[in-house]
């Protein structure tokens, strides 16, 4: 599915709506009472998680209360991690941005692409493959 942005910066198309689906998903995902829960909606998303990860992402985003030594990392600028890796955006930009389907010598930079080739949608988030 590919998508293109306009010159302001939106996308159309179904991208447009796969954002906001996965959006919406996210949103059900943080409110989740329980891990239980978490994996519940990741079925019901048509996502296959085992309940280590769901308890991995419930864990992520409602804590215990304490900071562990990853979460004050990332508090001090070093960015969300799950499964290992930084959540980001889809228009997230570091020196490492590799345009899918231009590769690095991209020139349209964001304005016919829309993703690095290392993004990757993982329940509930999109996270760098590399960093």
């Amino acid at each position: 599915m590919e998508a293109k942005i306009n010159a302001d910066k939106t996308v159309t198309g179904n991208e447009q709506e796969l954002f906001e689906k996965r959006n919406k998903v996210f949103e059900k995902v943080k409110a989740a009472a329980s891990a239980e829960e978490v994996l519940a909606l990741a079925k019901e998303a048509g996502e296959e998680l085992s309940m280590e990860e769901a308890q991995e992402i419930y864990k992520q985003l409602h804590g215990t209360g304490e900071l562990s030594d990853a979460e004050l990392e990332a508090v001090a600028g070093g960015g969300a991690h799950l499964y290992g890796h930084l959540v980001v955006s889809g228009l997230y930009i570091c020196s490492d941005w590799t345009c899918k389907k231009h590769g690095r010598d991209c020139s349209c930079y964001h304005t016919d692409c829309y993703q690095c080739k290392h993004m990757q949608y993982k329940f509930p988030v999109n996270i760098c493959m590399i960093h």
